[in-house]
């Protein structure tokens, strides 16, 4: 019995994602972009969509049991790599791996602690647990250090609500 329900728990959480994905891909702005469909956090009914092309990532956030057909969009400025002026610089292997661990669902910014790198496929804008700074842009060029985890400003119970917003049977746009 419990291997039966674990199955069609399966199942039904395949078939949401390929109906998530799908719709994800016809959505007009996010054609020609790489696109990204996970559920969120434990649950199959609650799905965020994430593309990326060379300047902008996009996110969103959708539910299977919503009938609607848009899709209700943010879009945020992406770098996928350091600014022009330090591109000669040589970036730690470290980072190199990062990049590559997120299949290319990364971003670079430019903080007050430094150059951090950012994994968009965990979290929700802007929080990414899983980001680190890697250097610091000086005078005399950019300094790479070894990539320590990027503090970032402590949440407190106001994100759950924008995460429950997020995660509305139709968000705002209604899809």
């Amino acid at each position: 019995v419990w291997l039966a329900l674990s199955s069609f728990y399966l199942f039904l959480g395949m078939s949401a994602h390929l109906y998530v994905k799908s719709k994800a891909s016809e959505h007009p702005q996010l054609a020609g972009k790489r696109i990204h469909v996970q559920p969120t956090p434990f649950n199959i009914l609650y799905w965020q969509v994430l593309a990326v092309d060379d300047t902008k990532f996009y996110t969103a956030a959708t539910s299977v049991l919503s009938g609607c057909s848009e899709l209700d969009l943010k879009s945020y400025p992406r770098l996928t790599q350091l600014p022009d002026h330090f591109a000669d610089q040589e970036l730690p292997s470290s980072v190199k791996r990062f990049e590559w661990f997120t299949n290319g669902f990364y971003t670079y910014q430019n903080s007050e602690q430094g150059f951090k790198i950012s994994d968009l496929r965990i979290g929700f804008a802007p929080f990414y647990p899983f980001s680190y700074v890697f250097g610091k842009a000086t005078n005399s060029g950019f300094i790479p250090h070894p990539p320590k985890r990027f503090k970032g400003p402590k949440r407190d119970l106001s994100s759950l609500s924008e995460l429950y917003k997020l995660a509305s049977l139709t968000p705002k746009g209604c899809w």
